[in-house]
């Protein structure tokens, strides 16, 4: 049989890996891989023997080097307390494959920590907590899971707003017309269709590859500059269903 090749780890398989190195998920639930590399081509962590070894220093506390008494919360995705939390309560902080630019999560994290007693961050994502919570407090503590209030967390200042249409519809005109009417009140990007073609998209044709990325482009700028705390207002002809809902 080859020998594994090496793999580069993104931010999701990152997340893997680092349950992998602390006990929570089997090695089997990695790709088949010799080394794991970090964006940069740095080597994070290798197999040797039929085990992940880590190569850098692993930020997150092994289950068996802590064991929690009392109270384990495991906070909801998307949802933040309504209520105090129990006194002496740990809260077990769903942190694996955030990206750093994560601006909504810090947010978050912060609601869940105020009154706790202690809080340890453990690698597994937000969006699985929930399904994991009895798993990770039996894991991490005595197993006295307790369930907490919550709202939904409320959404961020960011927005955007997708106007699309054939050319000569006004899509344009009225993009222009709302950044005119909100200039001064925050901060506005206004992403049109000739306009990024001429930057972000110049070189591309209107083949319905190029017309994909094109949209593909814009969408993912516009998602930054929300993410950010930004209004993004984005006026392209965007002709294929899939890609719109995609953005």
């Amino acid at each position: 049989m080859p020998e594994p090749q090496p793999v580069t780890v993104d931010t999701a398989l990152a997340a893997v890996l680092d349950q992998v190195l602390v006990g929570l998920l089997p090695v089997d639930a990695l790709p088949a891989a010799s080394v794991f590399l970090d964006e940069e081509g740095t080597p994070i962590a290798r197999l040797e023997a039929g085990t992940i070894v880590a190569v850098k220093p692993v930020r997150w506390q092994r289950p068996s080097d802590i064991r929690i008494e009392g109270p384990v919360i495991v906070p909801v995705s998307g949802q933040v307390p309504s209520s105090a939390l129990p006194p002496g309560s740990t809260v077990l902080l769903p942190a694996g494959g955030i990206r750093p630019d994560d601006g909504c999560w810090p947010i978050w994290a912060q609601a869940w920590s105020n009154g706790a007693a202690a809080v340890v961050e453990v690698p597994v994502p937000p969006a699985e907590a929930e399904s994991r919570a009895a798993a990770l407090a039996a894991t991490y503590g005595n197993g006295q899971l307790v369930d907490v209030q919550t709202v939904a967390q409320p959404a961020g200042v960011g927005r955007t707003v997708f106007f699309t249409g054939l050319s000569g519809s006004g899509k344009s005109t009225v993009a222009r017309a709302v950044v005119q009417r909100l200039a001064g009140t925050r901060s506005i990007t206004l992403l049109d269709g000739d306009v990024v073609r001429t930057h972000l998209s110049k070189g591309l044709g209107f083949s319905a590859e190029d017309r994909d990325i094109n949209i593909r482009r814009i969408g993912w700028v516009a998602a930054e500059v929300t993410k950010h705390g930004g209004l993004a207002v984005c006026a392209p002809i965007a002709p294929y269903d899939a890609t719109r809902k995609w953005v």
